[in-house]
């Protein structure tokens, strides 16, 4: 069976937990919020907490999906690591509402993680 781990399950990583279970996947899914965990692991997936602008976080939940399921086939990062004064709309809510800045902070910023203090 194949095997994934979906990082930032809260919103569109959400959706494609449900959508490699249903296609008969095995699924871990990683996030912050215990309230987004719960929803995971009520899913069918493997919860595990993951902070993606910590690489120890995402290498520990490499690690933990590869013993838990034997390999990992799929790696998803739908993560966005600048919680905090960055919570919407790149990060929720109406794109309508969203500044002009808005985007290019959603499509950089994961790339940037490391670097955020």
């Amino acid at each position: 069976m194949s095997t994934a781990l979906v990082i930032g399950a809260r919103n569109l990583g959400f959706s494609v937990i449900e959508r490699l279970i249903g296609d008969g996947w095995d699924v871990a899914g990683g996030a912050v919020s215990a309230e987004t965990l719960e929803r995971v692991d009520s899913a069918g997936a493997f919860a595990l907490v993951i902070d993606v602008t910590d690489q120890a976080s995402v290498l520990a939940a490499l690690e933990q999906t590869g013993k838990r399921f034997g390999r990992i086939d799929l790696v998803v990062n739908a993560a966005s690591p600048y919680a905090g004064p960055f919570v919407a709309p790149f990060g929720g809510g109406p794109l309508a509402e969203s500044e002009p800045e808005a985007f290019d902070r959603w499509a950089t910023m994961p790339a940037r993680g490391h670097t955020r203090s």
